[in-house]
């Protein structure tokens, strides 16, 4: 026991008394170590933690030619100071978890640079921390990202992409009620609901169709079936997979943030020979406890959205318009929060008549002014044309120009009387002093796509005048509405 080791005899130095067996210990003040007799010399134990890397993780697009960025959190439980740089190495290898791994030549920088060379691998680093003083090296953390891919290409690649097992998570961080959920419930115990297709339609003839899956949160995924790799290919390829039978379970309480999610890949090679350029496309899936709110962003390809305006009141029904599902507005470009559903309806004090400049939100890459949570982000105006374009569209309540109730909101769906996505009518503050304008009148979202030149920003748009909504530039100092989407 503890208070046994602690009676022991306390020595500044450690030869070993005649006659003791091993096994005997002692505590040595010196060096402030716990030592044990193995039979021929005294061992030292250290009482000091090693250094630990936490929240490993690598940033950059899964692509060849892209700079990979790994990084980490110090911890050491006395507080001993970091001595930098820790040992960083990078690898490959078959999956997440680092199967049939091999260390990459000459990799010991906290940067890797992909090369094609990665393709089709995933890519990982380990890192060793480092301490000043105590104990000096750490245990090594590991990290891994991928499929590493070729270059996007063009064509169609679509199929279901977001499961609700709908079990749990009554009106709970802005899932909606079971009951609600439950005419879409995914049950994974059907193989009807286990085993999925997914169609890549060419643009041009190809060659060489290939599928692939990356797990990138749990294992939802198992297997994946469907390649043509002859020559020549202009009609459909589908794939199909398949998917865990004991996901009812294993997504149990799952939400949003921490829904399991897959990659879905199909690659191809553009020339009709198979003499051109690997390219791909890809779909993210996930599999959750919690209501499957987005659109069809294309005849094929089902995009998630948030089911709520940023703001929102997460515990209301987001099909039901109401004040509390109306959310904050923002000006474009911008993270800072100008209203929201509950503001007065007056100028506001201070109101920011300045634009954001280009480049603020991006089309490109989600920006650090971008207001939406990890994983989502604000949608580009192809996304919002797409919603536009490939969805039914109703909507609940009277458009009224002059006065409302927060009664009125958009539907769109997959199909006749669908609400898989809802947009409220509530109006936008107004550029020039913040004044709420267009109340239960106006559909004002931003997207992430500005014109040129800094004054207007695009917007997806419905009115009392126009209910089909349309894409519209607008001022981006207005106050508008965020609905994110999911990257």
């Amino acid at each position: 026991s503890l208070k046994e080791v602690v009676q022991l005899p306390v020595l500044a130095i450690a030869p070993a008394p005649a006659g003791l067996s091993a096994g005997a210990m002692y505590i040595n003040s010196a060096g402030k170590t716990l030592q044990f007799y193995d039979g021929a010399a005294w061992q030292a134990l250290s009482c000091n933690a090693p250094p630990e890397a936490q929240n490993v993780a690598i940033s950059g697009a899964l692509a060849s030619g892209v700079l990979l960025t790994a990084s980490y959190t110090y911890y050491d439980a006395e507080s001993d100071a970091e001595n930098t740089p820790p040992s960083y190495q990078w690898y490959r290898a078959d999956d997440t978890a680092g199967t049939n791994e091999v260390a990459i030549t000459g990799q010991t920088a906290s940067t890797y640079t992909t090369s094609d060379a990665d393709l089709l691998n995933f890519v990982g680093v380990k890192i060793t921390p480092k301490a000043l003083t105590g104990t000096l090296t750490g245990s090594t953390a590991t990290k891994y990202v991928g499929l590493i891919m070729p270059a996007t290409g063009v064509g169609t690649f679509g199929g279901k992409t977001c499961f609700d097992i709908a079990l749990g998570n009554d009106n709970v961080d802005g899932c909606g009620s079971v009951s609600s959920r439950t005419a879409n419930k995914s049950d994974f115990t059907l193989a009807a609901t286990n085993t999925q297709s997914y169609t890549f339609t060419p643009s041009g003839t190809v060659s060489n169709v290939r599928f692939y899956y990356a797990n990138t949160n749990g294992a939802p995924v198992t297997a994946i079936s469907g390649n043509n790799t002859g020559n020549n290919i202009s009609a459909a390829v589908t794939a199909t997979v398949t998917y865990d039978n004991t996901l009812n379970t294993l997504a149990a309480g799952l939400t949003r943030l921490n829904a399991l999610a897959a990659k879905i890949y199909v690659l191809y090679n553009d020339n009709a020979n198979n003499t051109g350029t690997d390219k791909q496309l890809t779909l993210t899936t996930s599999v959750k406890d919690c209501a499957c709110c987005g659109a069809m962003i294309s005849p094929t390809e089902f995009r998630e959205f948030m089911c709520y305006n940023l703001g929102a009141d997460n515990s209301l029904d987001p099909n039901v318009p109401s004040q509390g599902i109306a959310g904050n507005y923002y000006q474009w470009g911008r993270s800072v929060v100008v209203a929201n559903a509950y503001t007065s309806a007056g100028a506001i004090s201070g109101w920011d008549t300045s634009r954001a400049p280009d480049g603020a939100w991006s089309d490109e890459t989600k920006t650090s002014n971008d207001p939406c949570p990890e994983g989502y982000r604000v949608p580009t105006k192809t996304v919002m044309q797409g919603v536009r374009d490939n969805n039914y569209v109703s909507w609940t309540g009277t458009w009224n120009v002059i006065s409302g109730n927060f009664g009125t909101a958009v539907h769109v769906g997959t199909s006749a009387g669908a609400m898989n996505l809802t947009f409220d009518v509530a109006g936008l503050r107004d550029s020039d002093t913040g004044s709420l304008s267009g109340a239960y009148s106006y559909v004002m979202y931003w997207t992430s796509t500005g014109r040129a030149g800094g004054a207007t920003s695009e917007t997806y748009r419905a009115s009392a005048s126009n209910t089909t909504p349309y894409i519209s530039d607008y001022s981006r100092n207005t106050g508008n509405h965020v609905r994110c989407v999911h990257q």
